[in-house]
Protein backbone atom coordinates (compact mmCIF):
# COMPACT_ATOMS: atom_id res chain seq x y z
CA UNK A 1 0.00 0.00 0.00
CA UNK A 2 1.39 3.28 -1.07
CA UNK A 3 1.19 6.39 0.67
CA UNK A 4 -0.61 9.06 -1.13
CA UNK A 5 0.19 12.30 -1.88
CA UNK A 6 -1.63 14.84 -0.24
CA UNK A 7 -2.36 17.81 -2.38
CA UNK A 8 -4.59 20.95 -2.27
CA UNK A 9 -6.28 21.30 -5.26
CA UNK A 10 -8.98 23.48 -7.34
CA UNK A 11 -12.26 21.43 -7.29
CA UNK A 12 -12.74 22.85 -11.13
CA UNK A 13 -9.36 21.09 -11.97
CA UNK A 14 -10.63 17.72 -10.23
CA UNK A 15 -13.23 14.95 -12.45
CA UNK A 16 -15.65 13.39 -11.11
CA UNK A 17 -15.59 9.14 -10.85
CA UNK A 18 -17.29 7.99 -13.70
CA UNK A 19 -17.61 4.40 -12.33
CA UNK A 20 -18.54 5.95 -8.59
CA UNK A 21 -20.71 2.95 -7.03
CA UNK A 22 -23.28 5.06 -6.84
CA UNK A 23 -24.36 5.05 -10.11
CA UNK A 24 -26.83 3.08 -11.62
CA UNK A 25 -25.18 0.52 -14.49
CA UNK A 26 -26.69 2.90 -17.30
CA UNK A 27 -24.65 5.98 -16.12
CA UNK A 28 -21.28 4.53 -15.71
CA UNK A 29 -18.87 5.69 -18.08
CA UNK A 30 -20.52 9.04 -18.83
CA UNK A 31 -18.78 12.40 -19.67
CA UNK A 32 -18.38 14.88 -16.76
CA UNK A 33 -21.52 17.24 -18.02
CA UNK A 34 -23.52 13.72 -17.67
CA UNK A 35 -22.08 12.70 -14.58
CA UNK A 36 -23.25 16.68 -12.59
CA UNK A 37 -26.57 16.13 -14.41
CA UNK A 38 -26.83 12.63 -12.77
CA UNK A 39 -25.61 14.33 -9.32
CA UNK A 40 -28.30 17.25 -9.79
CA UNK A 41 -31.18 14.66 -10.61
CA UNK A 42 -30.13 12.08 -8.53
CA UNK A 43 -28.67 12.63 -5.42
CA UNK A 44 -29.11 15.90 -3.43
CA UNK A 45 -26.51 17.58 -4.08
CA UNK A 46 -28.72 21.31 -3.28
CA UNK A 47 -28.60 19.83 0.45
CA UNK A 48 -24.64 20.09 0.39
CA UNK A 49 -25.07 23.93 -0.82
CA UNK A 50 -27.73 24.60 1.12
CA UNK A 51 -25.49 24.06 4.00
CA UNK A 52 -22.46 25.72 3.11
CA UNK A 53 -23.90 28.80 2.23
CA UNK A 54 -25.80 28.53 5.66
CA UNK A 55 -23.25 27.61 7.74
CA UNK A 56 -19.93 27.95 5.60
CA UNK A 57 -17.95 25.41 4.29
CA UNK A 58 -16.15 22.76 6.62
CA UNK A 59 -14.03 19.99 5.35
CA UNK A 60 -14.43 17.47 8.10
CA UNK A 61 -14.27 14.49 5.88
CA UNK A 62 -11.09 13.52 3.64
CA UNK A 63 -11.63 14.03 -0.38
CA UNK A 64 -9.42 11.19 -2.14
CA UNK A 65 -8.82 10.76 -5.41
CA UNK A 66 -6.42 9.28 -7.86
CA UNK A 67 -4.19 10.14 -10.66
CA UNK A 68 -4.64 9.39 -13.87
CA UNK A 69 -2.16 10.56 -16.54
CA UNK A 70 -2.34 14.41 -15.75
CA UNK A 71 -5.75 14.21 -14.24
CA UNK A 72 -6.95 13.55 -10.51
CA UNK A 73 -10.56 11.62 -10.18
CA UNK A 74 -12.29 11.59 -7.07
CA UNK A 75 -13.24 8.47 -4.68
CA UNK A 76 -14.43 9.90 -2.03
CA UNK A 77 -16.32 12.88 -2.08
CA UNK A 78 -17.91 13.06 -5.44
CA UNK A 79 -21.06 14.63 -4.11
CA UNK A 80 -19.12 17.62 -2.47
CA UNK A 81 -16.98 18.36 -5.03
CA UNK A 82 -19.51 18.52 -7.84
CA UNK A 83 -21.22 20.68 -5.53
CA UNK A 84 -18.10 23.00 -4.87
CA UNK A 85 -17.55 22.95 -8.66
CA UNK A 86 -21.25 24.35 -9.59
CA UNK A 87 -21.06 27.21 -6.96
CA UNK A 88 -17.63 27.96 -8.17
CA UNK A 89 -19.43 27.71 -11.59
CA UNK A 90 -22.94 27.83 -11.78
CA UNK A 91 -22.86 27.78 -15.89
CA UNK A 92 -21.86 24.12 -15.01
CA UNK A 93 -25.18 23.26 -14.38
CA UNK A 94 -27.27 22.16 -17.66
CA UNK A 95 -30.35 24.75 -18.03
CA UNK A 96 -33.31 24.17 -16.12
CA UNK A 97 -31.51 23.88 -12.68
CA UNK A 98 -28.84 27.23 -13.47
CA UNK A 99 -31.06 29.52 -11.65
CA UNK A 100 -30.92 27.70 -8.56
CA UNK A 101 -27.46 27.59 -8.59
CA UNK A 102 -26.86 31.22 -9.64
CA UNK A 103 -29.03 31.94 -6.72
CA UNK A 104 -26.46 29.91 -4.53
CA UNK A 105 -23.56 31.26 -5.69
CA UNK A 106 -25.17 34.38 -5.12
CA UNK A 107 -25.36 34.41 -1.24
CA UNK A 108 -21.78 33.66 -1.05
CA UNK A 109 -19.06 36.44 -0.31
CA UNK A 110 -15.67 36.18 -2.02
CA UNK A 111 -14.71 35.33 1.77
CA UNK A 112 -16.71 32.27 1.96
CA UNK A 113 -15.57 31.29 -1.81
CA UNK A 114 -12.24 31.72 -1.30
CA UNK A 115 -12.42 28.92 1.64
CA UNK A 116 -12.98 25.99 -0.81
CA UNK A 117 -11.18 27.36 -4.24
CA UNK A 118 -8.55 24.81 -2.98
CA UNK A 119 -9.53 22.28 -1.27
CA UNK A 120 -6.95 19.00 0.51
CA UNK A 121 -6.94 16.32 -1.31
CA UNK A 122 -5.36 12.89 -0.76
CA UNK A 123 -3.87 11.93 -4.27
CA UNK A 124 -3.38 8.06 -5.20
CA UNK A 125 -1.46 6.61 -7.50
CA UNK A 126 -3.76 4.07 -8.18
CA UNK A 127 -7.41 3.36 -8.11
CA UNK A 128 -6.91 0.18 -6.69
CA UNK A 129 -4.78 0.47 -4.14
CA UNK A 130 -5.74 -1.36 -1.10
CA UNK A 131 -5.96 1.62 1.24
CA UNK A 132 -8.34 3.22 -0.57
CA UNK A 133 -10.58 0.26 -1.06
CA UNK A 134 -10.60 -0.77 2.33
CA UNK A 135 -11.35 2.81 3.26
CA UNK A 136 -13.99 3.56 1.09
CA UNK A 137 -15.77 0.00 1.73
CA UNK A 138 -15.58 0.34 5.43
CA UNK A 139 -17.19 3.79 5.25
CA UNK A 140 -19.86 2.96 2.74
CA UNK A 141 -20.86 -0.56 3.58
CA UNK A 142 -20.59 -1.06 7.16
CA UNK A 143 -19.94 2.68 8.58
CA UNK A 144 -21.19 5.83 8.99
CA UNK A 145 -22.65 6.73 5.30
CA UNK A 146 -24.00 3.68 3.91
CA UNK A 147 -24.65 3.54 0.24
CA UNK A 148 -27.86 1.46 -0.15
CA UNK A 149 -27.72 -2.55 -0.87
CA UNK A 150 -27.58 -2.06 -4.78
CA UNK A 151 -24.37 0.47 -4.49
CA UNK A 152 -22.88 -1.80 -1.87
CA UNK A 153 -22.78 -5.07 -4.27
CA UNK A 154 -21.89 -3.14 -7.44
CA UNK A 155 -18.67 -1.83 -5.36
CA UNK A 156 -18.12 -5.81 -4.15
CA UNK A 157 -18.34 -6.85 -7.60
CA UNK A 158 -15.70 -4.30 -8.03
CA UNK A 159 -13.42 -6.14 -5.63
CA UNK A 160 -14.13 -9.53 -6.87
CA UNK A 161 -13.91 -8.85 -11.00
CA UNK A 162 -11.36 -6.21 -11.09
CA UNK A 163 -8.20 -8.22 -12.49
CA UNK A 164 -5.91 -6.17 -10.57
CA UNK A 165 -7.81 -6.70 -7.49
CA UNK A 166 -9.79 -9.95 -6.94
CA UNK A 167 -10.59 -10.25 -3.63
CA UNK A 168 -12.39 -13.00 -2.05
CA UNK A 169 -15.28 -12.85 -0.35
CA UNK A 170 -13.09 -13.34 3.16
CA UNK A 171 -10.75 -10.21 2.24
CA UNK A 172 -13.00 -8.17 1.28
CA UNK A 173 -15.36 -8.79 4.82
CA UNK A 174 -11.66 -8.31 6.82
CA UNK A 175 -11.32 -5.27 5.19
CA UNK A 176 -14.90 -3.60 5.39
CA UNK A 177 -15.85 -4.92 8.78
CA UNK A 178 -18.77 -7.61 7.47
CA UNK A 179 -19.51 -11.30 7.03
CA UNK A 180 -18.27 -13.05 4.68
CA UNK A 181 -22.18 -14.70 4.44
CA UNK A 182 -23.29 -10.92 3.46
CA UNK A 183 -20.59 -9.93 0.59
CA UNK A 184 -21.49 -13.38 -0.44
CA UNK A 185 -25.29 -12.38 -0.88
CA UNK A 186 -24.66 -9.30 -2.06
CA UNK A 187 -22.64 -10.44 -5.07
CA UNK A 188 -24.99 -13.04 -5.62
CA UNK A 189 -27.99 -10.83 -5.76
CA UNK A 190 -25.82 -8.19 -8.16
CA UNK A 191 -24.68 -11.19 -10.50
CA UNK A 192 -28.18 -12.59 -10.82
CA UNK A 193 -29.34 -9.33 -12.23
CA UNK A 194 -26.34 -9.64 -14.53
CA UNK A 195 -27.06 -12.32 -15.88
CA UNK A 196 -30.71 -12.00 -16.11
CA UNK A 197 -29.98 -8.42 -17.97
CA UNK A 198 -27.54 -10.59 -20.52
CA UNK A 199 -30.55 -12.80 -21.19
CA UNK A 200 -33.03 -9.86 -22.13
CA UNK A 201 -35.31 -10.86 -19.17
CA UNK A 202 -37.87 -8.62 -19.24
CA UNK A 203 -38.81 -7.44 -15.84
CA UNK A 204 -35.43 -6.87 -15.16
CA UNK A 205 -34.97 -3.10 -14.39
CA UNK A 206 -38.02 -3.56 -12.18
CA UNK A 207 -35.64 -6.14 -10.31
CA UNK A 208 -32.65 -3.91 -10.12
CA UNK A 209 -35.06 -1.28 -8.52
CA UNK A 210 -36.44 -3.34 -5.86
CA UNK A 211 -32.58 -4.67 -5.05
CA UNK A 212 -33.84 -5.22 -0.94
CA UNK A 213 -36.26 -7.35 -2.00
CA UNK A 214 -34.25 -9.36 -4.43
CA UNK A 215 -32.02 -10.00 -1.49
CA UNK A 216 -34.64 -11.19 1.04
CA UNK A 217 -36.16 -13.74 -1.80
CA UNK A 218 -32.56 -15.33 -2.18
CA UNK A 219 -32.76 -16.34 2.13
CA UNK A 220 -35.23 -18.32 0.88
CA UNK A 221 -34.11 -22.15 0.31
CA UNK A 222 -37.80 -22.59 -1.60
CA UNK A 223 -37.10 -19.38 -4.00
CA UNK A 224 -33.00 -20.48 -4.56
CA UNK A 225 -34.04 -24.29 -5.20
CA UNK A 226 -36.56 -22.64 -7.70
CA UNK A 227 -33.69 -21.01 -9.32
CA UNK A 228 -30.93 -23.63 -8.38
CA UNK A 229 -28.87 -20.70 -6.89
CA UNK A 230 -26.05 -21.95 -4.01
CA UNK A 231 -23.30 -20.20 -2.11
CA UNK A 232 -20.58 -21.49 -2.95
CA UNK A 233 -18.09 -18.96 -0.99
CA UNK A 234 -16.54 -19.02 -4.13
CA UNK A 235 -17.27 -15.60 -6.68
CA UNK A 236 -15.71 -17.52 -10.16
CA UNK A 237 -18.73 -19.94 -9.00
CA UNK A 238 -21.24 -17.33 -9.06
CA UNK A 239 -20.65 -15.22 -12.13
CA UNK A 240 -23.79 -17.02 -13.23
CA UNK A 241 -25.83 -17.84 -10.16
CA UNK A 242 -28.61 -19.13 -11.63
CA UNK A 243 -28.37 -22.72 -13.18
CA UNK A 244 -31.76 -23.14 -14.34
CA UNK A 245 -33.04 -22.47 -17.85
CA UNK A 246 -33.84 -18.76 -19.04
CA UNK A 247 -37.79 -20.05 -18.40
CA UNK A 248 -37.45 -20.89 -14.60
CA UNK A 249 -35.54 -16.41 -14.41
CA UNK A 250 -38.00 -15.30 -16.31
CA UNK A 251 -40.75 -16.88 -14.41
CA UNK A 252 -39.52 -15.31 -10.95
CA UNK A 253 -38.68 -11.89 -12.19
CA UNK A 254 -42.46 -11.63 -13.97
CA UNK A 255 -44.12 -13.36 -10.92
CA UNK A 256 -42.20 -11.15 -8.01
CA UNK A 257 -41.18 -8.10 -9.45
CA UNK A 258 -43.55 -7.67 -12.68
CA UNK A 259 -42.19 -6.12 -16.11
CA UNK A 260 -42.24 -2.46 -16.08
CA UNK A 261 -45.85 -0.93 -15.20
CA UNK A 262 -47.42 -3.06 -17.77
CA UNK A 263 -47.37 -6.34 -16.15
CA UNK A 264 -48.01 -6.29 -12.36
CA UNK A 265 -46.72 -8.76 -10.00
CA UNK A 266 -47.90 -11.90 -8.30
CA UNK A 267 -46.06 -11.48 -5.05
CA UNK A 268 -47.85 -8.12 -4.16
CA UNK A 269 -45.74 -7.59 -0.66
CA UNK A 270 -42.47 -8.21 0.14
CA UNK A 271 -43.82 -9.15 3.70
CA UNK A 272 -44.84 -12.59 1.97
CA UNK A 273 -41.35 -13.84 0.85
CA UNK A 274 -41.57 -16.68 3.27
CA UNK A 275 -44.84 -17.95 1.59
CA UNK A 276 -43.29 -16.97 -2.31
CA UNK A 277 -40.75 -19.26 -1.22
CA UNK A 278 -42.92 -22.14 -0.10
CA UNK A 279 -45.22 -21.71 -3.43
CA UNK A 280 -41.91 -21.47 -6.00
CA UNK A 281 -40.99 -24.99 -4.36
CA UNK A 282 -44.19 -26.53 -5.40
CA UNK A 283 -44.96 -28.51 -8.54
CA UNK A 284 -48.38 -27.87 -8.02
CA UNK A 285 -48.32 -24.21 -7.47
CA UNK A 286 -45.43 -23.27 -10.23
CA UNK A 287 -47.57 -25.40 -12.77
CA UNK A 288 -50.23 -23.24 -11.60
CA UNK A 289 -49.13 -20.10 -11.99
CA UNK A 290 -47.74 -21.06 -15.52
CA UNK A 291 -51.77 -22.17 -16.55
CA UNK A 292 -53.27 -19.05 -15.37
CA UNK A 293 -54.34 -16.44 -17.28
CA UNK A 294 -54.33 -14.41 -13.87
CA UNK A 295 -52.40 -16.18 -11.44
CA UNK A 296 -53.24 -14.82 -7.69
CA UNK A 297 -51.24 -15.07 -5.09
CA UNK A 298 -53.29 -16.91 -2.39
CA UNK A 299 -54.54 -19.53 -4.86
CA UNK A 300 -50.83 -20.45 -6.12
CA UNK A 301 -50.02 -20.59 -1.55
CA UNK A 302 -53.17 -22.76 -1.37
CA UNK A 303 -51.43 -24.81 -4.08
CA UNK A 304 -48.42 -24.97 -2.52
CA UNK A 305 -50.12 -26.62 0.70
CA UNK A 306 -49.80 -23.17 2.74
CA UNK A 307 -53.75 -23.42 4.04
CA UNK A 308 -53.09 -26.67 5.53
CA UNK A 309 -49.88 -25.71 7.06
CA UNK A 310 -51.83 -22.51 8.35
CA UNK A 311 -54.46 -24.27 9.51
CA UNK A 312 -52.86 -27.15 11.60
CA UNK A 313 -50.80 -23.59 12.97
CA UNK A 314 -53.88 -22.18 14.02
CA UNK A 315 -55.06 -25.57 15.78
CA UNK A 316 -51.95 -26.18 17.63
CA UNK A 317 -52.16 -22.57 18.94
CA UNK A 318 -55.53 -22.68 20.06
CA UNK A 319 -54.66 -26.26 22.26
CA UNK A 320 -51.58 -24.40 23.82
CA UNK A 321 -53.89 -21.31 24.78
CA UNK A 322 -56.41 -24.50 25.93
CA UNK A 323 -53.79 -26.22 27.78
CA UNK A 324 -52.62 -23.40 29.88
CA UNK A 325 -56.26 -22.73 30.87
CA UNK A 326 -56.83 -25.92 32.53
CA UNK A 327 -55.08 -25.40 35.69
CA UNK A 328 -57.35 -22.12 35.70
CA UNK A 329 -60.74 -23.10 35.17
CA UNK A 330 -60.98 -25.22 38.58
CA UNK A 331 -60.51 -21.78 40.31
CA UNK A 332 -62.32 -19.25 38.30
CA UNK A 333 -65.37 -21.35 36.85
CA UNK A 334 -68.17 -19.40 38.63
CA UNK A 335 -67.33 -16.15 36.73
CA UNK A 336 -69.82 -15.70 33.83
CA UNK A 337 -67.35 -14.15 31.24
CA UNK A 338 -65.44 -17.58 31.79
CA UNK A 339 -68.45 -19.74 31.59
CA UNK A 340 -69.29 -17.77 28.13
CA UNK A 341 -65.37 -17.88 26.76
CA UNK A 342 -65.45 -21.41 27.43
CA UNK A 343 -68.93 -22.22 25.60
CA UNK A 344 -67.71 -20.26 22.97
CA UNK A 345 -65.00 -22.55 22.75
CA UNK A 346 -67.25 -25.51 23.24
CA UNK A 347 -69.48 -24.39 19.92
CA UNK A 348 -66.48 -23.65 17.92
CA UNK A 349 -65.28 -27.49 18.67
CA UNK A 350 -68.70 -28.92 18.17
CA UNK A 351 -68.44 -27.32 14.31
CA UNK A 352 -64.85 -28.95 13.89
CA UNK A 353 -65.86 -32.34 15.33
CA UNK A 354 -68.78 -32.51 13.10
CA UNK A 355 -66.40 -33.34 10.35
CA UNK A 356 -63.92 -35.36 12.86
CA UNK A 357 -66.42 -38.25 14.23
CA UNK A 358 -64.01 -40.51 14.71
CA UNK A 359 -62.11 -38.49 16.80
CA UNK A 360 -65.53 -37.55 18.53
CA UNK A 361 -66.36 -41.23 19.34
CA UNK A 362 -62.66 -41.77 20.71
CA UNK A 363 -63.33 -39.38 23.52
CA UNK A 364 -67.04 -39.83 24.00
CA UNK A 365 -68.76 -37.18 22.78
CA UNK A 366 -72.13 -36.92 20.97
CA UNK A 367 -71.81 -34.03 18.11
CA UNK A 368 -74.86 -33.83 15.97
CA UNK A 369 -74.28 -34.98 12.36
CA UNK A 370 -74.49 -32.10 10.03
CA UNK A 371 -74.59 -31.74 6.27
CA UNK A 372 -70.38 -30.59 4.68
CA UNK A 373 -72.88 -28.30 2.91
Amino acid sequence: MEKPDEEVLNPLDLLLDPFNPRLPPSEKGKSQERLIEVMLERFSIHEIAESICSAGFLPLDPFIGYRDGGSVYVLEGNRRVATLQLLLRPELAPPRFAKTWQEFRDRLDDSAISKFKRIPILVYADRRDAGILAYIGYRHVNGVLPWDAQEKAAYIARLVEDKGIGWTYKEIADRIGSKPSYVEKLYVAHRLIEQSNSADVPGTENMRNKFGVLTRALQSPGINRFLEIDFPNDPKKSRKPSGKPNRELEDFVRWTFGIGDEVKPVLEDSRDLTKWGQILDSDDAVRYLRTSKDPRFERAFSKSGGIREGLVDSLMTAADYLQESVPLIKQHKEMKDVQSAVERCTDYLSQILVHLPDIARRQGLEIASVSDS
